[in-house]
């Protein structure tokens, strides 16, 4: 009877169809669609509605469709809910707010206050993707056009970039092909030597508008070309990728349908063109192919499928074409990628907070691998295997990106799509000749993160306007990951115990290849504060396979009068194939063990499961009750380094469940009452639902009230569940998504120093189940647990430095200045200099004085100019200040402030050499923001009064920040 039901609906929906499907689309709205999990419905539903994106959750779908299809639904009998008749509309309303906030200069493009703007390295534990990776100078967010680049202003963006950038070799400039309707498609080298193929570099692919209505594609392709051009000069990071790396991106390679959604989208209605937009000739009817069902591999593979899988009806929206490869687009990018050595590949589309990977059609690919010549049918091989676990997890840290093939990501699969082609399509050795390599390529579905100003339920193919900055944040990080990947890539784990219990021995590191090539990589020790001497760097010459690893180890002696309890610090640097990048490492001399757990014993020795039955989950849209059981966590087999036991809240194999809360407290309390420092340190690894399930650390100095804490591996990101991206961080540090090796995670305790009584805990908390294959996975597992305590005062040996800044001076050096305790035994200060925060040179030095010293670079680099001082005792003994960065522009001019002292009004100057959005900034004697203005300066003097009769009589610092947040310049003043 449930079979004929379901075919009488499926009849039922099928004729409708023949007569509603060629009529206009005229707005999208999104509903709420009730089906039952895993039923034949479920999938008739996605089959007749032609769902490709949907959120899919026990008990419902939600997804946008066009008029057509919703009258189809209200014909269906199934029961509805629509949540926003028109969503356009709606985002429309919200980009209105968004503008004129904007204007107003209240908000920033990213859609965050003007005095919070900030910029830290690519990844910072405690922080988010808005700081982590800022604003491109060229990018903008338009008024018109829902906020988004038309077609002309993606050719115009392109142009500037090449005439500003290839006279230094960085850009080179393809035309891949012509559409139907005449226009470009246009591609983009990005490379050290971009007019030359360098065959020793690995080649990487980007494109957007694949489908032409997800329109946050095109934008952050954008976003991604300039932020590695901008960042270029400046950054030697990325210096670093762009010159050992080939990177090729596509901004649209879908013109024809973007021009035509720009030319019928209003502020209600369309927006909603999908295909290209060719006119089907007999016998198909209807307009467009969609490109991403057109590509060989799979290519119409869809018996008893959902139309979601391919389409043959030429009204359908994922209609596959008359052949494989039948339309210009995919004809072109096929000749282009053949062309090429890709060997990374990400297709960005919206919208969802996933991956999907290969395989569309798991089902077609069960040989064995290497069994077919094309290898078209081959499962993948564990190298490929691999990559698809780690890469998508760094990939996806900060915007909650999940990663499965399509059936496991999206609930149906795909047939005929990029990635199984780029994957598994025409592999040969003949590469450049008609054949290409085998690309670990994705599809990325962003484009669902709604946070900030205007946050609300709206989430579609055209996110509001507000949200694109953040969205291409995420996504540049993302593709950096992938770029990062398709070379010499490791991973490297510090695998020394947090308390040094001998004035020498070894540093122990583990690296652990992550990227496609093979080259030798060299690991060393950089001494920051009380490390003595290190032995010499070791060279490992060979990681023959993806995941292969080495553990090795570099000698140390301390200083010989260091004393129990002080701290120990110093960077892991690693360098391979033309760059390098380093993890700073924090270790304390013999401290006090207040807790110290391999997890053999039995756990109620130290250990205390909570029960409270069910509980309400706080911070959720809607409340729904957690399952509770005593007993969750407990020791299990798998322990570090693969032997003993370990703590795990899903022990021994069995996955966690849905909505649950599981805790685990420790069961005595931490003195800390006169202790000068504290740390949680711990190994773990774990599989958890990315930004949905996670697990923190929290602290309590009454047992009543507990506050999540940050660690070097957790993440931050706000968010809202069952509201707007699904997250249930909220802003709050956790554990979460995939580790699958073993890390050293570390909590400092700074914040509750001087407690007599402190508690901690661990919290698992699990989201409702739903259809994504890893919504329950394997948990977290932690092992070796220390809890350290120093109450020895922490000095440095050598000096004691109090304070060190610098300021970019109006004649463009670079003032120095810093304040130290020394003693008799003191010799003299080195200033130190670097590009790249890791490897400094000497530029001076500085002899005499008593407290206070200076000193003047008069040749500051171009960009970041890194300083720290060394102190040097008579017995040779260095001691390091902290790390500054000064950043130096010549696009600052002039700037100048009078009178100075000022009483109400000061008058400040300025020029600049270019163009540029910039922000004045206040700052009192403690570096809190008091006023910001925001303006545009050019190459004509600038007069601007600032009203300070406000602030109270004392020294201020005037700062000129750039639209990259970058510091052009620092003049100080006096307030009478």
């Amino acid at each position: 009877m449930k079979n004929l039901k379901a075919t009488m609906l499926a009849m039922l929906f099928l004729a409708a169809a023949s007569n509603l499907k060629a009529q206009t689309i005229d707005y999208l709205s999104k509903v709420k669609v009730y089906v039952k999990p895993h039923s034949q419905e479920r999938l008739q539903a996605i089959s007749i509605l032609q769902l490709d994106h949907f959120r899919d959750r026990p008990g419902y779908i939600e997804a946008e469709i066009g008029q057509p299809e919703m009258r189809l639904l209200k014909q269906s009998g199934l029961k509805y809910e629509i949540l926003s008749e028109n969503s356009i509309a709606e985002v429309d309303r919200l980009n209105k707010t968004f503008n004129e906030q904007r204007r107003l200069g209240l908000i920033t493009d990213e859609g965050i206050a003007t005095d919070v703007m900030g910029r830290g390295p690519l990844e910072q534990p405690g922080s988010t993707i808005n700081n982590i990776i800022h604003t491109p100078a060229g990018f903008r967010v338009y008024s018109q056009n829902f906020g988004y680049y038309s077609l002309t202003r993606m050719d115009s963006i392109i142009r500037a970039v090449y005439n500003l950038y290839s006279p230094s070799n960085l850009v080179d400039t393809f035309h891949l092909g012509t559409t139907e309707n005449g226009n470009i498609i246009k591609a983009i080298k990005i490379s050290d030597n971009a007019s030359t193929d360098e065959a020793n570099e690995p080649d990487c692919y980007f494109q957007g508008l694949q489908h032409a209505r997800e329109a946050i594609g095109g934008s952050s392709m954008i976003f991604f070309m300039l932020y590695l051009l901008e960042n270029y000069p400046t950054d030697p990071r990325i210096r670093d990728l762009v010159n050992n790396r080939e990177i090729y991106i596509v901004i649209c390679m879908n013109p024809d349908g973007w021009a035509y959604n720009l030319s019928t989208i209003t502020s209600s209605s369309n927006g909603t063109w999908r295909k290209n937009r060719k006119p089907n000739t007999a016998p198909y009817d209807g307009t467009g192919v969609d490109l991403n069902r057109n590509w060989s591999t799979g290519w119409g593979n869809c018996p008893t499928l959902p139309s979601s899988c391919g389409s043959n009806d030429g009204n359908d929206e994922t209609f596959i074409g008359p052949s494989a490869f039948s339309e210009r687009e995919t004809q072109a990018v096929r000749n282009f990628i053949k062309s090429k050595r890709i060997v990374v590949a990400n297709d960005q589309h919206s919208y969802g907070p996933y991956f999907s990977l290969p395989f569309g059609r798991p089902a077609l690919h069960t040989a064995t691998y290497g069994a077919d010549a094309n290898h078209e049918d081959d499962q993948m091989s564990t190298a490929e295997a691999n990559w698809y676990v780690a890469i998508p997890a760094l990939m996806g840290k900060y915007n909650g990106m999940r990663a499965g093939n399509s059936f496991q990501a999206l609930g149906y699969e795909v047939a005929g799509g990029i990635k199984d082609w780029m994957f598994r399509g025409e592999i040969g050795t003949g590469v450049g000749g008609g054949q290409k390599m085998a690309i670990k390529s994705m599809t990325g579905e962003g484009g669902v993160r709604i946070t900030g100003p205007g946050a609300t339920s709206v989430k579609n193919f055209w996110p509001a306007a507000s949200q694109i900055i953040t969205l291409c944040k995420a996504m540049t990080y993302q593709n950096l990951q992938m770029v990062y990947s398709a070379g010499s890539f490791v991973d490297l784990q510090d695998m020394t115990p947090i308390d040094l219990t001998s004035k020498s021995g070894n540093f122990t590191f583990r690296i652990k290849r992550l990227g496609l090539e093979n080259r030798p990589v060299t690991v060393s020790v950089i001494p920051i504060l009380n490390t003595g001497t290190v032995g010499a760097p070791v060279v490992v010459s060979s990681l023959p396979n993806f995941y292969s690893t080495y553990t090795g180890n570099v000698s140390y002696a301390l200083p010989t009068e260091i004393t129990a309890g002080q701290i120990v610090k110093f960077a892991w640097k690693i360098e391979t194939a033309g760059y390098s990048y380093a993890d700073t490492i924090t270790k304390f001399f013999s401290p006090n063990i207040l807790l110290s757990d391999n997890m053999e014993g039995t756990l109620t020795t130290n250990w205390v499961n909570e029960t409270e039955g069910n509980l309400i989950a706080s911070g959720f849209a809607s409340p729904f009750n957690y399952y509770y059981s005593q007993g969750d966590w407990q020791f299990t087999s798998g322990g570090f380094g693969g032997s003993g036991n370990a703590l795990s809240e899903s022990a021994n194999g069995v996955k966690y469940p849905a909505t649950s809360i599981r805790r685990i407290r420790y069961k005595n309390t931490l003195d800390l009452t006169n202790a000068t420092a504290a740390y949680i340190s711990f190994y773990t690894k774990h599989a958890l639902d990315n930004h949905k399930d996670k697990v923190q650390l929290q602290v309590s100095t009454n047992g009543t009230v507990w506050t999540a804490i940050n660690g070097k591996t957790t993440v931050k990101e706000p968010g809202t569940p069952d509201v707007a991206d699904e997250s249930t961080l909220n802003g709050q540090p956790a554990l979460t998504g995939i580790q699958p090796d073993w890390v050293q995670e570390e909590f400092n305790l700074a914040a509750y120093l001087g407690q007599p009584a402190l508690r901690f805990r661990f919290e698992f908390t699990s989201d409702q189940s739903e259809s994504f294959w890893a919504a329950e996975d394997e948990g977290i597992f932690i092992d070796n647990i220390k809890v350290i305590s120093s109450h020895t005062p922490l000095v440095a040996l050598a000096a004691n430095f109090i304070s060190f800044t610098g300021i970019l001076k109006q004649d463009n050096t670079v003032g120095l200045t810093w304040e130290a305790s020394i003693d008799n035994e003191h010799a003299y200060f080195e200033v130190e200099k670097s590009t790249d925060r890791i490897t400094f040179n000497t530029i001076g030095r500085v002899t005499g004085g008593t407290n206070l010293y200076t000193y003047v670079d008069n040749q500051p680099y171009l960009g970041n100019n890194f300083y720290r001082i060394k102190a040097v005792d008579r017995a040779g003994k260095k001691q390091f200040s902290s790390i500054i960065n000064v950043v130096y522009n010549p696009k600052l001019e002039w700037v100048s402030l009078y009178p100075n002292p000022a009483k109400d009004f000061l008058h400040v100057e300025i020029k600049m050499a270019t163009a540029d959005r910039i922000t004045i900034q206040v700052v009192d004697v403690a570096g809190k923001v008091v006023l910001s203005k925001i303006m545009l300066a050019d190459n004509n003097v600038k007069k601007i009064p600032l009203n300070i009769s406000a602030l109270s009589a004392n020294i201020y610092m005037l700062k000129i920040v750039s639209s990259t947040s970058d510091v052009l310049g620092i003049q100080k003043f006096i307030k009478n």
